[in-house]
């Protein structure tokens, strides 16, 4: 029963994010590595809990693998306290009061200066991003506004993202 009510809690940070007014209004800053345009694989996984079925990608944070889930509902990105201790990152308490979610609170913490590298041609760069509480599989979650800043198009039968300048 508490595995669900984590689980439950998770998914519906995002909402919460949203509706608790938290989400980063600072954009994403890209490097392609020179070039104009970058195609990256992605993979549908059922082993992410509630996020069963949504694309995930592989990336690098500090040199340190790990997978981030494409969640094209989140209404910004968010990192896992699990990348967090993987890989170094300091994270400090946010100046909001957290996500609250069914009268439940809970608090949040942001981390500055966050490269996520994806390929050797390809990262972002977040000069601010969120963390959850929580533990994970994954290092967190991609969201609309930074695919849509990089000018993603997700083909969803070659399981590929092309992201151009």
């Amino acid at each position: 029963m508490m595995l669900r009510s984590i689980i439950a809690a998770l998914a519906m940070l995002s909402l919460g994010l949203l509706l608790s007014g938290c989400a980063s209004s600072r954009k994403p800053t890209f490097d392609l590595g020179g070039m104009n345009r970058v195609t990256i694989p992605f993979e549908v996984s059922g082993a992410f809990l509630s996020f069963t079925g949504h694309p995930t990608v592989k990336g690098t944070i500090n040199g340190v693998n790990g997978r981030f889930i494409i969640d094209t509902g989140a209404p910004g990105p968010l990192l896992t306290m699990t990348a967090v201790r993987r890989c170094g990152i300091i994270a400090c308490p946010s100046r909001s009061r957290g996500a609250d979610m069914f009268g439940v609170q809970f608090p949040l913490k942001v981390a500055t200066n966050i490269t996520i590298r994806f390929t050797p041609q390809f990262s972002v760069h977040y000069a601010e991003v969120l963390v959850s509480p929580e533990e994970g599989d994954h290092f967190g979650l991609l969201d609309y506004g930074t695919l849509r800043s990089a000018h993603a198009v997700m083909d969803m039968e070659q399981r590929t993202i092309t992201l151009t300048k």
